[in-house]
């Protein structure tokens, strides 16, 4: 490859990853160290997610119940809610810095409409998504519908 031609690639491709940052600093606001905003879907998501594993249950009651910043209004995010935060450019964990993700996997509230015994989740590790039994054990993550916060 002729030197020319390779300075040019490595520019486009520094200008590219430069414009992807970019455009993840433009998405994403921090409300608060445990609160940021998602300006492409209008949701507040929680920062700093629960570290031990629970039930699917047990999941959806927590953020039921979960005040951040003295705010209610949390819920168990869907699916494609829970992928809208995976970064495909990042792996293990597979999200946006925004997030203090560890690399395993996160409940969402979509069930499997082939089985209602599975709920649907997301692995942070390599951004896959997945099915699991209700009644298993993994990390949650809450979102708030509400972004005037």
């Amino acid at each position: 490859m002729k030197p020319g031609v390779r300075r040019v690639l490595i520019v486009l491709f520094a200008g590219g990853l430069v414009m992807q940052s970019a455009l993840a600093t433009s998405r994403f606001r921090n409300l608060s160290v445990d609160r940021v905003l998602d300006n492409a879907t209008g949701l507040v998501w929680q920062t700093s997610p629960m570290e031990d594993k629970i039930s699917y249950q047990s999941a959806s009651q927590y953020c039921e119940s979960l005040r951040v910043d003295d705010i209610g209004d949390w819920r168990l995010p869907g699916i494609k809610e829970l992928a809208s935060i995976i970064d495909e450019r990042s792996y293990n964990p597979a999200a946006y810095h925004y997030f203090r993700t560890q690399p395993h996997f996160y409940w969402s509230a979509t069930r499997n409409a082939a089985d209602e015994k599975y709920v649907w989740l997301v692995n942070f590790s390599d951004s896959h998504i997945h099915s699991f039994r209700r009644d298993s054990l993994f990390h949650v993550r809450c979102v708030s519908d509400t972004s005037d916060h």
